[in-house]
């Protein structure tokens, strides 16, 4: 009886190739959507200017909790500037900086001022942004809330370096190990793929 047998290497192949693209296209899934939860959202510039202005950005809150409101520099980073020329910066403030969240029904929900006099209230923190405020937000990913910053001038004022205000949403876990294991994963799934790739040739070979 002339039975053909399984060819092992080549079903094992694909299981491999199978199982490694499912774990890495869920593990990316997964870490591109705590990515997004966990980071910093409602970025604006402080407007400083001779005249009062204003600027406003919307943000969808993904998660429920306390969003925290931070004053920090660029990400980019720049000669010169550093979490003590941003403290040097606020200490010397002559203006009055309006920060305000909205819901999306118009009711304002935090409002806060920082002006002259302030500085020795704020410090940065080991991130080298500073803590001004903080709201309780609920889950509403469909939703658009409004993170809104008003400046009204004293006397000419410079900055050392530009500052940015964002909103901080609730932090589950560290975005930062998470997305190493995450990355970590990746890898062990890339591996899999290549030895389903591997087997597959095999098979083909002993089949022909």
């Amino acid at each position: 009886m002339n039975g053909k047998r399984l060819n092992v290497p080549l079903l094992a192949g694909i299981f491999c190739l199978a199982a490694g693209t499912v774990g890495a296209g869920l593990t990316y899934r997964s870490m591109r959507t705590e990515n997004l939860i966990h980071a910093r959202t409602g970025v604006l510039s402080v407007p400083f200017a001779d005249t009062p202005a204003t600027v406003s950005t919307r943000f969808q809150p993904y998660r429920d909790g306390v969003y925290r409101v931070y004053f920090a520099l660029p990400a980019s980073g720049a000669d010169g500037c550093s979490s003590e020329s941003l403290a040097l910066d606020l200490a010397r403030l002559d203006g009055i900086i309006d920060i305000a969240v909205w819901e999306p029904d118009g009711r304002v929900v935090l409002a806060r001022s920082v002006g002259p006099g302030d500085a020795a209230e704020f410090r940065p923190g080991e991130t080298g942004w500073i803590l001004l405020d903080s709201v309780t937000v609920p889950a509403a990913p469909e939703s658009s809330w409004i993170f809104e910053l008003s400046y009204c001038p004293g006397t000419p004022f410079a900055p050392t370096c530009p500052w940015t205000a964002f909103l901080l949403p609730p932090q589950q876990f560290d975005i930062g190990e998470f997305l190493r294991e995450g990355i970590t994963l990746l890898l062990v799934f890339g591996g899999v793929m290549f030895s389903g790739f591997i087997l597959i040739v095999a098979g083909g070979r002993k089949r022909a």
